[in-house]
């Protein structure tokens, strides 16, 4: 899967090998970051990860970038908050 952030919403902290939680439980791993350039200034990142098989996601999922620890270490975190895959 990938996904992008606004430079605004920004990725602190997330990197290759950070854990992507669902529903509070480590489900899978970032494998990629990149930022997205409009000319020469930072539009947003893509973020790219890997879910491990016996997943369901929802439609309405919400997937956002949180702190994770005190060394600032981020997690990406999926928020199932609908119904059906």
């Amino acid at each position: 899967f990938g996904l992008h952030f606004t430079a605004e919403q920004g990725v602190y902290g997330i990197k290759i090998g950070s854990p992507v939680r669902v529903g509070g439980l480590d489900r899978g791993l970032v494998t990629g970051v990149a930022p997205r350039f409009e000319g020469e200034e930072i539009a947003g990142y893509r973020v790219d990860f890997e879910l491990e098989e016996d997943v369901p996601l929802y439609r309405s999922a919400r997937i956002q970038a949180s702190g994770g620890s005190l060394a600032g270490d981020s997690v990406l975190e999926i928020i199932d908050v609908g119904r059906g895959p």
